[in-house]
């Protein structure tokens, strides 16, 4: 079967990135004010707000303490809350305003203005048997209960690369979804707020329609789990798209008609790509980044206009991109972390968060578990079998438990796979 997609560039971010959650090593540096009677209060390794390590600098009393966080919501042999270390004394300086933490594996290393407070080889918790991801970023962000602190800036550093950095001057980053963007800087108070510092990818290609449309068909696929919109409406009705291969060797493209989804004048197609099973984890490993290190996005749109002609629409550098949208964060196991307040219309050109998207390298020949290379050939390849959709609706079975509090627990009365439904006021 002909591949529809030969000759046709990968797309995505428009740097080098790396899934957060398989990071055991990293540095994050902020530069802050903040009055003498602020409690500082940072998080790192955040599942949720649940389930979290958190750094709290206590700028009055001069110290710093260091918790960890978990839900027992399964357990009550599990703490809620847990210090780590004892409690560190601040150095005596008449203002701190620059903050440095660097994680390794369980070792956590804390300095504030250049001057070192903790240094301690085993304080992070260790990973555990049904319990991974102990030790690695995921989320971060700042538990800020008591005084204002002005963030100047934020940046993340792992492997040798800086992952994310702000310096707040626009609102564009994800790290100002973490408080309210100011002239002077990011100012956090009275919140809790999370982000994952690598976020979702959104890609849209605006393009116009100067004939009448006869017939449009695109096809599409991900390097990790996408959906995919035209003019601002989702069109693929099936989960975990591309599906499950081997991605080493294959992955598989899925075909959509859309010629009833277009209009004359200006469209807008679009995909948001998740890690899926691409740089999430998948199966028993306890790291995600099984199949890969980066996601990404490819398509060609065809369109064919009722006078003859044809005209093809790709993936390459046209294609814009904005790593600040509702869908945060997505994970096969660990769901989906979505902030509606950060919600774009598709169609909306004068969105200025919208940036020109990466070109990424196409999978190169595929590596067996063994290790000895073939002359096998990476394959795009039409999808085979059918997708999954949804198959039954199901309703709890009664009313939901609150553990912990805050926390809402619905009982389905049965195993399941699925998505949640749920309307709020």
């Amino acid at each position: 079967m002909e591949n529809k997609l030969i000759n046709t560039q990968w797309i995505g971010s428009d740097r080098e990135v790396i899934n957060t959650d398989g990071l055991k090593s990293y540095t994050l540096s902020l530069s802050f004010q903040a009055q003498r009677k602020t409690v500082i209060g940072i998080a790192l390794n955040a599942r949720n707000k649940d389930n979290y390590i958190l750094i709290e600098l206590d700028l009055e009393k001069r110290e710093l303490k260091i918790t960890e966080h978990c839900d027992n919501a399964f357990t009550t042999s599990i703490p809620t809350v847990e210090q780590l270390g004892r409690t560190y004394e601040l150095p005596e300086l008449a203002v701190i305003n620059t903050l440095t933490i660097q994680a390794d594996y369980s070792a956590l290393k804390i300095c504030m203005n250049g001057i070192t407070v903790t240094d301690e080889a085993e304080i992070l918790p260790k990973d555990i048997p049904n319990f991974p991801r102990k030790q690695a970023l995921m989320k971060l962000g700042f538990r800020q209960e008591k005084g204002r602190v002005l963030y100047k800036s934020i940046r993340l550093e792992a492997e040798g690369k800086v992952i994310c950095e702000d310096s707040f001057e626009n609102a564009n980053g994800i790290l100002s979804a973490l408080g309210e963007m100011t002239d002077d800087g990011l100012a956090v108070e009275g919140c809790f707020e999370l982000v994952n510092p690598v976020p979702l990818l959104n890609l849209r290609r605006v393009f116009i329609a100067r004939k009448k449309i006869k017939k449009a068909v695109m096809y599409a696929s991900a390097r990790g789990f996408y959906d995919v919109y035209v003019n601002g409406e989702k069109i693929n009705n099936g989960y975990y798209n591309p599906g499950f291969t081997d991605y080493r060797k294959r992955i598989q493209y899925q075909t959509y008609d859309i010629t009833d989804k277009l209009r004359d004048g200006t469209n807008v197609v679009g995909a948001v790509v998740a890690k899926g099973y691409y740089t999430g984890f998948v199966g028993y490993h306890v790291t995600p980044m099984v199949y890969g290190r980066e996601n990404s996005f490819i398509a060609r749109l065809v369109t064919e206009y009722e006078d003859g002609t044809t005209e093809v629409i790709v993936t390459d550098k046209a294609w814009q991109l904005t790593d600040k949208g509702a869908a945060n964060d997505a994970d096969y196991q660990q769901g989906e972390h979505h902030d509606a307040r950060l919600e774009f219309d598709w169609n909306d050109l004068s969105d200025t968060r919208w940036r020109e998207c990466g070109i990424k390298p196409p999978p190169g020949k595929p590596v067996p578990t063994n290790g000895v290379l073939s002359n096998e050939e990476f394959e795009l390849s039409a999808e085979i079998g059918p997708e999954a959709v949804i198959e039954r609706i199901l309703k709890p079975v009664c009313k939901p438990r609150e553990i912990p509090k805050g926390c809402l627990i619905y009982d389905f009365g049965q195993n399941m796979v699925g998505t949640i439904r749920l309307r709020l006021n």
